[in-house]
């Protein structure tokens, strides 16, 4: 044990902890002080363009009126716009379930295509006999999701001498 060391004259603070401590702080400080200085005036600007675009408005609805051709001419690309939007906007999943569900054993389709006008479907397809195609269209009408449901044509395919199969197509319309 020594017994010269004076504990109470003896300084015991580290000052380049404190010191490193006090400068992180003024970074700190510093970063943040910045920060609301950069969004006080990023916002402060938003605040004139908005007001720009407030006091534009209220003075352009004086002035501008549209005459009865322009109307009519946004109109027609409109209606004509909502045309497109309802032909593509065809629930196709639910129709490829019903068909699905629809055409019995024995039955290839081989096409599925919109008819030329009133919303019909054409339906394309193989069928081994004739009560097979028989069956195909008593089941799309007996099935409540199609109407109007016609067999527009038939073709028998051979493969040499004997008859292998019957090519038809049926229209339909789907019921919503």
């Amino acid at each position: 044990m020594n017994l010269r060391i004076n504990l109470a004259t003896r300084v015991y603070v580290d000052y380049q902890k404190i010191n490193l401590m006090l400068a992180l702080l003024f970074l700190a400080i510093a970063s943040w002080g910045s920060l609301a200085l950069y969004s006080i005036s990023v916002n402060d600007s938003e605040n004139g363009r908005l007001e720009q675009l407030i006091n534009r408005s209220r003075g352009s609805d004086k002035d501008e009126k549209v005459s009865e051709a322009e109307f009519n001419r946004v109109m027609a690309n409109i209606r004509f716009a909502n045309t497109i939007l309802d032909k593509k906007g065809y629930d196709w999943l639910t129709l490829l379930d019903n068909i699905e569900l629809s055409v019995p054993a024995g039955v290839s389709l081989k096409g599925l295509s919109p008819a030329d006008k009133g919303g019909q479907i054409k339906v394309s397809g193989t069928a081994v006999n004739f009560a097979t195609v028989r069956r195909v269209v008593e089941q799309l009408e007996g099935s409540g999701k199609f109407s109007d449901v016609y067999l527009v044509e038939q073709t028998f395919f051979k493969e040499g001498n004997s008859v292998k199969g019957i090519n038809f197509t049926v229209t339909c319309k789907a019921v919503n």
